[in-house]
């Protein structure tokens, strides 16, 4: 009886949650760089990232991430350059974007120092937060894979000055986007 009637509450209930429409799943564990979910700044249809350090400090220059993208299902909006990686003065070294290849559409998200005010690697604290990206909804939603962290990350890392790789794209987490429209 007691499981009948918890049955009975759990679909009761079912019907009141409502995931917003650009679900991001949590990379796992690990990853010496991490893009995860701001919950703050997220709204139902803008989805807000934090390309941030993993648990272990790190040095380096330059990172980014290349990543293949289903662009019918969604638009980069605002992204902010994160204070470790110093972006020296004037028009900063920092960009995201989605361009089109002959393997579909990328979403690039890069930010570097400047050689002319930052002639050293940059120690990144753990945590220290790299850069944000803002990712918005198209309309009319139409539920699917906006891109999986497991499968269609192309390029990703952090390199040194001399542009050697510090971290390669096996040690980046990131995890899987997708849209999910209302009935």
């Amino acid at each position: 009886m007691k499981r009948l009637v918890i049955l009975t509450l759990l679909a009761a209930c079912g019907d009141n949650v409502h995931l917003p429409p650009m679900f991001y799943h949590a990379p796992p564990d690990g990853g010496k760089l991490r893009l995860v979910r701001d919950d703050a700044a997220s709204t139902g249809t803008s989805l807000v990232l934090d390309f941030v350090v993993g648990d272990q400090p790190l040095t380096g220059y330059s990172t980014g991430f290349d990543i293949r993208v289903d662009a019918s299902k969604m638009t980069v909006g605002a992204f902010t350059p994160g204070t470790p990686l110093d972006l020296g003065t004037g028009t900063p070294a920092a960009k995201a974007a989605i361009g089109t290849t002959p393997n579909g559409s990328q979403l690039v998200a890069v930010q570097s120092q400047k050689a002319t005010s930052s002639p050293a690697d940059a120690t990144l604290a753990p945590g220290a937060l790299l850069f944000t990206l803002q990712l918005d909804a198209v309309e009319p939603l139409v539920t699917g894979v906006i891109f999986d962290g497991a499968t269609d990350v192309t390029s990703a890392g952090l390199r040194d000055r001399s542009g050697t790789t510090v971290v390669d794209t096996a040690d980046v987490a990131i995890g899987k986007l997708e849209m999910i429209a209302p009935p």
